[in-house]
């Protein structure tokens, strides 16, 4: 049985993440915790993308992750791709992306604006919930003193969520702005 090699070059390069490691590693060799900061991702995240990156990426003996050959040829085959693409291809890579993402909206908008609505979202439910387990403690009796840590929670997890979304929104919205401005211009 051959190897799909066309299948692992593919999926190594599917995300942005193992694209950017492998741009790194060209450079320079670098620790894990480099890395880990570089992206900051969770460990799990770090520890996925490398694993995918095997054969292509590779701990020396000093423990630094380095690119091999192989992967030195990937991101070569990459810019290579990346150089070749001409202004008469702009609207064909447009029309790919828009028929994978399946809508005009860019999936940037959909992941980076609609993931912080959904972050709010979550926030109004966390607090109609302590609402709605006081009304009904008090109902039945129960004295609303012991509740003390939903209360806490409440005075302080959730100014600090909406906060937190509240800043990621304009600069996501900004991003996504400009990558849909540059899909139409390509056009």
């Amino acid at each position: 049985m051959s190897i799909p090699s066309e299948d692992v070059i593919i999926n190594a390069l599917n995300h942005e993440i193992r694209r950017e490691i492998l741009r790194l590693l060209k450079e320079k060799k670098m620790s894990y915790s480099n890395l880990l900061d570089h992206f900051a991702i969770s460990t799990g995240k770090l520890n996925y993308h490398l694993k995918l990156l095997s054969g292509f990426v590779e701990k020396d003996l000093e423990g630094l992750y380095k690119i091999t050959k192989l992967g030195v040829r990937l991101i070569s085959l990459l810019n290579n791709l990346n150089e070749s693409i001409t202004d008469e291809d702009r609207p064909l890579l447009k029309k790919a992306y828009v028929s994978q993402i399946g809508t005009d909206k860019s999936f940037l908008r959909i992941r980076l604006v609609g993931g912080i609505y959904f972050k709010i979202t979550a926030v109004i439910a966390v607090v109609i919930l302590i609402i709605v387990m006081t009304v009904l403690y008090a109902i039945e009796g129960v004295d609303l003193l012991s509740l003390w840590p939903l209360y806490l929670m409440l005075a302080f997890l959730v100014p600090v969520g909406l906060v937190w979304a509240l800043k990621l929104y304009k600069p996501a919205k900004q991003f996504a702005d400009r990558v849909d401005k540059l899909l139409e211009d390509s056009e």
